[in-house]
């Protein structure tokens, strides 16, 4: 493929309906194609949600380029497209972790917050028994980071063909590197593999993240469940008479459309990034060492001691990328949950928490569709979810602003 004189409107074509991303018009026979769909960023331009994981692209692009294409118009054209880059070829630090990682958002600012129950009491996840349903992309690192960061006990990992239990916490990497080997999580030697046992969820448990499938947790099991906190990892894991059955029984659910975020917002910044060819953190990241050096050495000229060596190299290194898309999600997921409580403290029969996410989050109408694109701290993000409206909440069209 080349850029001058070559007709790239087939090729373009084919990524369109291959990626399943958005349709893309017919493109006129020239090389301005590739400049036409290449837009300004905007925080009023929806984004949209990819269909491809990184091994069809990887496809792709090996297959459908060939060397004359430079790299940066690759990222361009995928950016425009709202595709995901792949990790092997146009890496965007911390993507791939983006959904787990807001997953570990959300709960912390849950807990974080003083309106809030917390669960038995606790506002720690420091041994807190936590059920995973989902051992994929968005359970594996959301699982992760709970045990490792927050010193969570992730008891039981759940897969369509069981579950895996120990009481005293699963190794979460050595769990995927055997389902990676063996292709499932069952008969890993660190926990006890239950083979066809899909009660794995309805065990006793102070979180409950179900980040697998849509209506997993249903009027069938709903009764069963045992957890104090339902954290909604996947799209729609709990249905609409499940929902109610299981507030009844005083049981807290912090829902899909603000759980499940992260990944839409780390793509906005992605897309970001790919359409300015600025990563981020190059203007400043150096003068941020320099100053920290600076602070370092005053202290231990004011003190007369040294810097403590345990923690030295991490305070005087200024912020990588991925410490930045970190930083800018967790602020994203503690303002927004903010706006969520607020509105429940101000208007007390909005009820719960999934409501007040629909009213925090400005559900807008776009063809027909109760909810397709949601406003996050004035970016618009995209929304596939639809959810039966409580009784005395209408969704309003809200202007792009």
């Amino acid at each position: 493929m080349r850029l001058v004189g070559e007709d790239v409107s087939k090729i373009l074509d084919m990524i369109a309906a291959q990626m399943k991303v958005i349709e893309v018009a017919r493109l006129k026979k020239s090389c301005r194609c590739c400049e036409k769909m290449v837009q300004v960023p905007a925080p009023s331009r929806p984004i949209p949600g990819s269909m491809a994981g990184a091994g069809l692209l990887a496809y792709i692009l090996v297959s459908k380029f060939d060397d004359h294409l430079p790299l940066y118009r690759l990222n361009e054209i995928l950016a425009r497209m709202g595709a995901d880059i792949p990790d092997s070829t146009l890496v965007f630090a911390g993507r791939t972790e983006a959904t787990g990682r807001g997953v570990q958002f959300a709960i912390q600012s849950y807990l974080r917050d003083p309106r809030t129950r917390g669960f038995n009491g606790k506002r720690d996840l420091k041994g807190a028994a936590i059920i995973v349903q989902g051992s994929g992309n968005v359970g594996y690192h959301a699982a992760k980071f709970l045990a490792k960061e927050d010193d969570a006990r992730v008891m039981i990992v759940a897969e369509r063909d069981g579950y895996v239990t120990n009481a005293d916490g699963v190794v979460i990497e050595a769990l995927k590197q055997h389902q990676i080997k063996t292709g499932s999580i069952l008969g890993f030697e660190g926990a006890t593999s239950f083979p066809g046992d899909m009660t794995g969820i309805e065990q006793p448990c102070d979180v409950l993240i179900p980040a697998a499938m849509e209506n997993a947790i249903h009027a069938g099991n709903a009764g069963s469940i045992k957890a104090n906190l339902i954290v909604e990892a996947a799209n729609g894991p709990v249905t609409f008479e499940a929902d109610k059955a299981l507030r009844t029984r005083g049981i807290t659910i912090l829902p899909d459309l603000y759980v499940n975020a992260g990944g839409v917002v780390v793509s906005y910044f992605e897309w970001v990034k790919n359409l300015t060819h600025i990563p981020f953190g190059l203007m400043e990241r150096r003068r941020r060492e320099r100053r920290n050096q600076m602070i370092a050495a005053a202290l231990e000229r004011m003190t007369g001691k040294e810097f403590p060596a345990d923690i030295r190299d991490e305070f005087l290194e200024g912020a990588a990328e991925i410490d930045l898309v970190r930083s800018g999600l967790e602020d994203v997921m503690r303002s927004t949950w903010a706006r969520i409580a607020d509105l429940i403290e101000q208007q007390p029969k909005l009820g719960d928490y999934r409501t007040a996410a629909y009213v925090a989050v400005k559900p807008w109408a776009d063809h027909g569709s109760r909810v397709s694109t949601t406003v996050v701290n004035g970016l618009v993000f995209c929304s596939g979810r639809a959810w039966p409206e409580p009784d005395g909440f209408v969704a309003r069209e809200t202007r792009r602003e």
